[in-house]
């Protein structure tokens, strides 16, 4: 197994901090190490295999995938295009418990708990991020007012506010699991929010065995191995 250079180490810390980054970013950041002679790989990608074969070791894998971007409805050229995006997925999946209680098939992979993990708000803010997925599957894109809304589906949950549904919706743009269409703000309430690439990277399980997405709508996935 290759030993990792310094630059490669630095490289995987950045795409731990930075979470889900595009392949030009990355790109960028090898460049950087490269020039600073901390990489010996003569590629991007070499790296990443290089990187891939240490952290197997510990279930993480660097994974990609060909986002295509959702259409701009401003945009009259209709052009399509289409991103290269990275992040490092936990792959780890840990064995059902034994507690007899039924719901060991609901047992959360590690990348799911990260997931229910990446805002507060409690069992009403993972409902809210469970409807924002499964409306934004039925629908593609939804206005990020729309996405907030949703919080008047969630059933029992007097105290969620209107507040704690927009940080809801806020963290997840901010995680990457939902992105802006080009073209949006994020400030704006009536900007056209799609699926992110980090969804579709590490819940792609959850996607169809939850939320009925056909395995033909994912995306293609990259693997550096």
């Amino acid at each position: 197994m290759v030993e990792l250079t310094t630059g490669e180490k630095l490289l995987i810390q950045r795409m731990l901090a930075e979470q889900c980054i595009t392949e030009n970013r990355a790109q960028e950041l090898w460049s950087q190490l490269k020039s600073k002679g901390r990489i010996d790989s003569d590629s991007l990608e070499a790296s990443l295999i290089n990187c891939n074969g240490q952290l197997q070791l510990i279930s993480l894998e660097i994974m990609g995938v060909v986002f295509p971007s959702p259409a701009d409805e401003n945009d009259d050229t209709n052009t399509p295009s289409a991103t290269k995006y990275l992040a490092l997925v936990d792959k780890h999946r840990p064995a059902l418990g034994g507690g007899g209680d039924g719901d060991n098939e609901e047992i959360a992979s590690a990348t799911k708990l990260a997931f229910v993990k990446s805002t507060l708000g409690g069992p009403s803010a993972m409902n809210h991020r469970r409807a924002i997925l499964q409306h934004l599957v039925d629908n593609t894109t939804a206005t990020k007012a729309d996405l907030i809304n949703l919080k008047n589906e969630i059933k029992d949950s007097p105290n969620y506010t209107l507040d704690m549904a927009e940080t809801c919706v806020d963290s997840m743009l901010r995680d990457s699991w939902i992105i802006l269409v080009a073209g949006a703000r994020r400030k704006s309430m009536q900007s056209q929010v799609a699926m992110g690439p980090r969804t579709y990277m590490e819940l792609s399980d959850l996607l169809t065995e939850q939320f009925d997405m056909e395995q033909s709508q994912l995306p293609q996935q990259l693997y550096y191995r």
